[in-house]
Formats: structure tokens, sequence, C-alpha cells
């Protein structure tokens, strides 16, 4: 966290530099791969598009889907309606003969599956998703909620339909506690004696991994950005911004440590190592769980911790991970070590209720909402467009609330 900080400053650390690169050149040659296998262009083709960029454009005109198209990177160029036409070609017209393309919109999609007849007395294997910032207590959807997520864990435990659980992880992490609140449910579900297996997103990192560690087997996809095994703390305090209103405090205790975790005064020294001292108990606390997790020592979870973020291919490599593949390929995992045979078994994914009140929101928020912004005339401004993308980055330090102060967490978004 703190090189993420003083990066953001202008001085980013050589540890940090070369961390970073490490991980983003591994993104850059997974997307290269994907991309030209696909496109069937040479193995370099989109590292000189990239880097031969003003070059390539000059040759086509300046215009830039005209390159695209001649590069190989799309095949034709093709206004709305003639998409439209080429899908209707494809998969015929709608029922309503409207000119449109046969379709069905993702949520009826969804239904239609959920809503197919299943037998009372099929073996299941259950989903929990754990997508978002890890946060204490209970938490809505979008967020991770230590003591949320252990019951949609218990849930699925209490089920004895249920043979295996997937737990498919996008976190970059978050509150310690969150976090071992969660771990300890998914052990418990463990000691039942079914399999519990782990599918990594897009990130899985610090208390993503947290979570994650203890399980049968840990999918993750090639460009999982994962590892980020580290703990920071933070203490907020507000006595530079109230000396600039010329508010001053004092005061007297009857111990050294009296006011030294005032807010509004400076961290005392004592606090500060204080809380140093609780930050090395718990990263040897995460870096001993893993190590244990992993059946290795110590000493090798530590080259490959240290807050270092690695891509999913190189966490493989590593030994943080078992398997690389998707949630399907978790999925099949987990059902062969329950010895479920295909068919013999449902996919269910367990999701807490939404109460009347959440309902509602999630209505307003999503239709009424913005059809009340449009009727009103109001416009938002291109600079407050601006703003609130910067927004989320200092809500994730708002939003933090672990007891402790404690967090395992990644600050490592690639833009």
């Amino acid at each position: 966290g703190a090189a993420r900080l003083a990066g953001a400053l202008g001085r980013m650390s050589p540890e940090d530099r070369a961390a970073s690169a490490s991980y983003l050149q591994g993104l850059w040659r997974s997307y290269q791969a994907d991309v030209t296998a696909a496109r069937e262009l040479p193995g370099d083709a989109l590292q000189r598009y990239a880097d031969e960029a003003v070059f390539l454009l000059e040759e086509a005109g300046g215009d830039t889907a005209a390159l695209a198209r001649n590069y190989g990177l799309v095949d034709t160029l093709a206004a709305r309606d003639e998409v439209r036409a080429r899908l209707r070609q494809i998969v015929g017209a709608n029922e309503d003969d409207d000119g449109d393309f046969a379709s069905i919109g993702f949520d009826d999609y969804l239904r239609s599956r959920r809503e197919s007849p299943r037998p009372a007395s099929i073996d299941k294997l259950a989903v929990v998703v754990a997508s978002g910032q890890i946060l204490d207590g209970h938490q809505p959807p979008g967020l991770i909620g230590g003591d949320s997520l252990a019951e949609l864990i218990r849930r699925a435990g209490r089920d004895e339909r249920v043979k295996a659980l997937v737990l498919r992880v996008d976190s970059p992490g978050g509150s310690a506690l969150a976090s071992e609140v969660a771990l300890r449910e998914l052990e418990a579900f463990r000691a039942s004696g079914r399999p519990w297996v782990v599918s990594m997103g897009s990130v899985a990192a610090s208390g993503g991994y947290w979570i994650a560690m203890g399980a049968d087997e840990i999918w993750a996809s090639p460009t999982t950005l994962t590892g980020s095994i580290g703990v920071f703390a933070m203490f907020p305090t507000f006595s530079k911004l109230l000396d600039r209103l010329g508010i001053h405090v004092d005061g007297i205790g009857t111990t050294r440590l009296a006011g030294q975790f005032d807010v509004t005064r400076e961290l005392g020294p004592d606090a500060d190592e204080l809380l140093q001292q609780s930050i090395e108990h718990a990263y040897e606390l995460f870096v001993s769980k893993v190590a244990e997790s992993r059946n290795t020592s110590f000493a090798a979870i530590d080259q490959v911790a240290r807050g270092r973020v690695w891509v999913g291919s190189d966490a493989f490599e590593r030994g943080l991970v078992d398997s690389l593949g998707n949630l399907e390929d978790a999925i099949a995992s987990a059902a062969g070590r329950a010895g479920l045979e295909a068919g013999d078994y449902i996919v269910e994914y367990v999701e807490r209720p939404q109460g009347l009140l959440e309902r509602l929101v999630l209505q307003y928020t999503t239709v009424l909402a913005p059809a009340e912004a449009w009727l009103s005339g109001k416009a938002v401004p291109r600079w407050q467009g601006w703003i609130e993308s910067i927004m989320p980055s200092f809500e994730t330090l708002g939003a933090f609330n672990d007891p402790r102060g404690m967090y395992a967490y990644c600050f490592c978004e690639v833009l």
C-alpha cells in the first residue's frame, strides 16, 4: 500500500516498479497470445501495432477503422443496420418479424434456466460468489461481508444434497478479520468431508487470496491477478487539518499511551510501534497459513509473498495456485472430487435473498432514478463525470471498517 501511494506522488520504489512490470508484462503476453491466435496473426503483430501506431496510421491515411481492418484485427467495417442485417442472416428474424434478429435478453435467459424443472432429490454442487471489497459484518451484493459470506457458506453446508462447494473469488481483499471469518466457515465446510474448490476471477489477491488459500484445489486464469500476500494498517488522523483551521488540542493522561490514538493528534510513537508489531504478526500469520495450506515452508512462501502481485500463470509456476482454467473447469474438478457424474447433479448458485427494502432501492437506482434525472432535465457536466470516475479510489479507503484497522488489500488495478 505504501509503495502504491508513493507511486501516486511520483516516487515509485524500485521494488514496486519491478513487481508491477512483472505482472503487467505477464498480462500483455497473455493478451497478445490470445488475440494473435484468434485472429491468426504473427506472434509479434500486436507489439508492432502498438509500437508503430503512428507510422501504421499514417499508411492508412489517418483512418483508424481501416487500419484495424487492414491489419486483420477486424473483418469488416459496417454500420449498425448492416450488422443487424448480418445477424438476421445468421440467426433469423425475431418472432415479431419487425426486421430485427432473434434474440433473448440476458435476464430472461437466466430466468428460463433457473425455472427449468429439477428433481427434488438430485445432488447439488453449490457455487458461492465472493465479489468485491471485503468488509467486516454484513454487506450488500457488490461487496463481501465477512459475516454475510459466512452465512452463505453455512447455508450450503446445511443442505445435505450439496456434495461440493466452488467459491468464485473476484476480490482485491480488504478487512483481515472479515477474511479470516469467511475462511473459518469454508474450512468448516471442508471438515464435513465434502470438497471445496476455488475459482479465481480477474482479481483474487491479498484478502481475496486469504479466503481461497485453504481450498482442496485453486483454479486461476492465466491473467488473474493474485498473490499480494501482505498486510497493512491504517489509522486516520486530522491534526494537520485542524492546525490549518486554527484548532489545537491539549490534555493530560494517566498512562504513556493516553492520547496516542487520538485522531485529533498525530499518531504517537508508542502507538506507531504497536501498530507495526501487529502488522508483522498478521503478516507472519498470513504467510504461515499459506505455507500450511500449500504444504510448503514459511521461507518458500515468504519469497513469493511480501505483497508481490502475480499473474495466474506465474502464480501457478510458484505453487500459489494448482491449475489454470475457468469457472467451468473448477466446477468439473469439484464434481470429480465429490464423485458426481455429469447429468447426475445440478449447479446451484447460493445467493442471499434480498429484503423488500433492498429490492425497492435497487428498483429506484436502476429504473426510477435515471428516469427522474431525464424528466427533470438534469445534465451531468463532463467535469462531474470525471470526478465520479476517480471517486471509487477514495471510497475504497473510506469503506474500510476492520475493527483493528488491519487490512489485506491489493492496490493492483490495471488501467
